[in-house]
């Protein structure tokens, strides 16, 4: 519990959004540990739902020569990834989606 208490008074939440002076050290070391040019680290299954299906239609069309506006995405049902408007599209099991699934 003293391990949280001392991690929680220093940095409770890692946000893109805000500065903090972690996020530079994590950025260098995770990215030379894997490898990569960038991390994006995610605090969400929402988030990272979303940010998947971007990547996935970004390397169709720049990789894979898939034609404008026609990359498919894929999902289960069953399904529960959170309630953003973005995710909602991909539910399958809840009728209150219902009326927002149309707008996507």
């Amino acid at each position: 519990m003293a391990t949280l208490v001392q991690q929680a008074q220093k940095l409770t939440l890692s946000s893109r959004a805000f500065y903090n002076s972690v996020f530079g050290r994590f950025a260098h070391k995770i990215t030379k540990m894997f490898g990569y040019e960038m991390v994006l680290p995610m605090n969400t299954g929402a988030e990272a739902v979303e940010t998947s299906v971007k990547l996935a239609r970004k390397w169709a069309y720049e990789k894979k020569g898939v034609a404008e506006g026609q990359a498919i995405v894929l999902s289960v049902s069953g399904n529960f990834h959170g309630r953003t408007l973005g995710i909602i599209r991909y539910v399958c099991v809840c009728r209150f989606y219902d009326e927002f699934r149309k707008d996507l």
